[in-house]
Order: structure tokens, then sequence, then C-alpha cells
């Protein structure tokens, strides 16, 4: 049954904001996080911390360690540069 105002639902918002029932900001309970999302979110975190320290020593890695060359230096920061940018 739709009111006159138009959708039915302003006679319910209308009893649920009434002067009768406003609640103190004290009383209210806010609603927390399950912990499986709290972890994946410092999961996230720390992959992407640990792979923003990793990028800016690959070439060191490469070079001092792997003994590569300047072409396949360039041809791995062009990978890089290339994935970064979709």
């Amino acid at each position: 049954m739709a009111n006159e105002e138009g959708n039915g639902h302003a006679s319910c918002i209308a009893r649920r904001y009434s002067a009768g029932d406003v609640r103190d900001d004290r009383t209210r309970t806010r609603a927390r996080l399950p912990a499986a999302v709290i972890l994946l979110g410092f999961t996230s975190l720390f992959t992407d911390v640990g792979t923003e320290m990793i990028f800016p020593l690959l070439p060191v890695f490469l070079t001092e360690v792997l003994k590569a060359g300047p072409a396949y230096i360039g041809l791995v920061e062009g990978r890089r540069t290339r994935s970064r940018a979709c």
C-alpha cells in the first residue's frame, strides 16, 4: 500500500527517525569487521610493501649476483614498466 507521497516507505522512515527513537551517541555500537577481512588487509599491505622494496634492488641483484648483461636488465625493466601500466 503506497501512501500519497509515492513510495510507501516514507512512513517507515518517519517512524524510525521520530523524536522518541533518537539514540544518544554514547549508546551506539560500532560494527566490527570480521577478523578474516582485517588479516587480508594486512596481508595485502605487506605484499605491496615487499614488492615496492624489491623492485629497486632487482637490477643490482641481476648484475652482481646473476652477472646479467645490460640487454637482460633492459628486458626485465621493460616488462616491469609494462606490467605496472595496466
